[in-house]
């Protein structure tokens, strides 16, 4: 059984601006991370 509990956080600014700058650095990690991941495959040209 999994019991799940719903929190609603109210960061103040400093932890805003840390939740955003974490997040900016997350998603370009991960978009760096795909760029790569499709670099490695070359797309055959359709015949």
């Amino acid at each position: 059984m999994q019991l799940t509990e719903t929190v609603k956080l109210y960061p103040n600014k400093y932890q805003t601006e840390l939740i955003k700058a974490t997040m900016t650095e997350y998603i370009s990690t991960v978009n760096h991370l795909v760029l790569d991941a499709i670099n490695v495959f070359e797309m055959p040209n359709p015949s």
